[in-house]
């Protein structure tokens, strides 16, 4: 499952952008042909609600891969932890929700599309270039090393390996249970009665 980031294309593109169109449609050939070489099914999770905006990503990714893909477009009722949850590897060049994706314990490749360092996963914290679930060598032997990775340890494996990231990922709270409990505890502490405000 690979995670759009597409964005409406403003002309001319200035340099960062067209760098990062020219990485992305690199990191796409590639998964790609992993898929393919796996027998696996690439899915692609829709950024946009707006018809026009969904119809043009749609395009954008369809001149990359042809049309050899399902296109999950983005809906009001659309359960995106589902499709999350259920796949069995997921792909993000820098959205947000990787980091939901990983603290859901899912198997999450990082690989990113923007050719900034600042942007890079592990930047800020001094990590490597690459490592065991992301790489920012964009060349077709990192990325399958990645994937591969993911593919073949056990998910018992990852969940340990996970536990030396978790200071730099989001902790999953099951339906806010701790964030609402803080709240209770904080309103309690004023004299406010908040329950009947959190669902």
């Amino acid at each position: 499952l690979y995670i759009s980031l597409h964005r409406p294309q403003k002309q001319p593109l200035d340099l960062i952008m067209k760098l990062k169109h020219k990485r992305e449609k690199k990191i796409l050939q590639v998964i790609d042909k992993f898929c393919i070489t796996k027998n696996l099914n690439l899915k692609i999770l829709g950024k946009h609600i707006n018809i026009k905006a969904q119809e043009d990503e749609k395009k954008y990714y369809e001149s990359i891969l042809g049309k050899q893909f399902t296109f999950i477009g983005n809906t009001k009722n659309r359960n995106t932890y589902k499709y999350l949850d259920n796949s069995e590897i997921i792909v993000s060049t820098g959205s947000t929700m990787f980091l939901e994706s990983l603290a859901r314990k899912n198997k999450t490749a990082i690989m990113h599309s923007f050719p900034n360092k600042e942007c890079y996963w592990g930047y800020h914290t001094k990590r490597k270039i690459d490592g065991f679930f992301w790489t920012n060598d964009l060349t077709e032997k990192k990325i399958f090393k990645v994937l591969n990775n993911l593919k073949k340890i056990s998910k018992y494996n990852w969940q340990k390996k996970l536990k030396k990231f978790e200071y730099e990922t989001c902790a999953y709270d099951y339906k806010n249970m701790k964030l609402k409990k803080m709240i209770k505890k904080t309103c309690y502490n004023h004299k406010f009665n908040v329950t009947p405000f959190l669902i």
